[in-house]
């Protein structure tokens, strides 16, 4: 052999090595009869130290009929009166939540009950780029000899979410990584797209009046149903999550839906893969999709790190309008206030079990009950008008009986 055929032979490897490891990428082979369909798909992966933080978390079933809505009803409670509208009760804000988790419940509970792989699987796994809704119903995914050699039902982090979507009614949602679906544009398109295309129990969701908002860095004890919650490093999402409370007998619960795993990848050198054994990892009970019980204490969240951001999905509702609710949990309402400056005169009725009551603009506290308060009263709010056209009202409930009515005026 020639030294130029050499030559070329060396540089015709280095450059397939550097092509197939310089990015975390991998090709899918979705296995169904006699198709054979071939993709390459980013991934999501948690680095070991915040592994290490996931797997102290106990995976936990969530009974969906007693998870808490944003308006502070149950879903069992917002289903038998759907169709019974009241003002100021976000009914299409809670139209889409409530799919949201019917659909997480659906693809996290999914049992395969199949040897797909070895050892058996009995659960959907995580499994590093995977977001193909088919994969969760009628094929089988195989690792190509990266990351995982076995036959394995899964998702990633962001194959969960995108999967939730799709469960949804969201049919144009394209395959996308955390960092994508966490940025409001994109979800404010996705919804746009689907405005009044998409039912839940046979009643048509108006996205008109929906609001999508980064939140940012809030307190456990501020978090809603709905709420999805992302983490980033360099300000670029790496892992990706859905917030949903559920109704205890002794009180509430925080739950995360997400899936958990390992992307594979050594930081120390770019350039190689690990092979993690799939007994340890993918089909690690902890790892894949689960729902996480957490702890709401403090800002950040206790046992993350403060690199977390929250987006909140929310329904505009007029000023001047009634809001009615109640129960556990956390109930923000968006409230229209135009853009003249003002004074907004927020009247509430807490009646006798003490609930709290906060007012927001733009991210910054105007007014609050400085704690849990019964009975009613008048307030008189200072409206300064900058960019946003709508306050956020959080009421916050400890009970179960509670109840609670509102009304903010508009400016004046």
């Amino acid at each position: 052999m020639n030294t130029r055929l050499i030559k070329l032979l060396i540089l015709v490897c280095c450059i397939g090595i550097f092509s197939c490891t310089k990015e975390t990428k991998e090709t899918i082979i979705i296995e169904g009869g006699s198709n054979t369909v071939s993709d390459i798909i980013n991934g999501d992966g948690l680095p070991d130290e915040d592994l290490i933080e996931w797997d102290k978390l106990d995976a936990v079933n969530v009974d969906m009929n007693n998870v808490i809505l944003p308006n502070g009803s149950t879903l069992s409670l917002f289903k038998n009166t759907l169709r019974k509208t009241d003002e100021g009760k976000q009914e299409n804000s809670n139209r889409i939540i409530s799919l949201f988790c019917e659909s997480a419940g659906k693809i996290i509970n999914y049992k395969t009950g199949l040897d797909v792989g070895t050892p058996l699987q009995t659960k959907l796994g995580y499994v590093f780029g995977d977001k193909l809704n088919s994969a969760i119903r009628n094929y089988k995914t195989k690792r190509q000899g990266l990351y995982c050699t076995e036959l394995l039902n899964g998702l990633d982090c962001s194959g969960l979410i995108y999967n939730i979507f799709k469960e949804s009614g969201f049919t144009r949602m394209p395959y996308m990584v955390a960092e994508s679906q966490r940025k409001v544009p994109f979800l404010e398109k996705e919804f746009k797209k689907h405005n009044k295309l998409i039912q839940y129990k046979q009643v048509e969701i108006n996205f008109d009046d929906i609001v999508i908002k980064d939140r940012g860095n809030l307190s456990g004890t501020s978090l809603a149903t709905g709420d999805i919650i992302y983490w980033k490093k360099n300000d670029k999402a790496y892992h990706i999550g859905m917030i949903l409370i559920e109704q205890m007998p002794t009180g509430k619960r925080i739950v995360i839906a997400a899936s958990n795993g390992s992307s594979g990848l050594k930081t120390s050198n770019p350039f190689a893969i690990d092979q993690i054994n799939c007994d340890s990892n993918y089909l690690k009970i902890k790892r894949g999709p689960n729902f996480y019980e957490i702890q709401p204490v403090g800002s950040p969240l206790n046992g993350f790190p403060n690199n977390y951001s929250i987006i909140r999905i929310s329904e505009k509702v007029p000023c001047n309008a009634k809001t009615i609710s109640g129960g556990f949990g956390v109930t923000p309402t968006l409230h229209s206030v135009g853009s003249k400056s003002g004074t907004i005169l927020l009247n509430y009725e807490m009646y006798s079990i003490p609930d709290k009551l906060e007012v927001f603009y733009e991210g910054k506290l105007l007014f609050s009950t400085n704690g849990f308060v019964s009975g009613n009263k008048t307030e008189s709010i200072t409206y300064n008008y900058n960019k946003e056209t709508e306050i956020e009202v959080i009421v916050t409930g400890n009970d179960a009986g509670t109840a609670w009515e509102y009304t903010v005026n508009c400016p004046e």
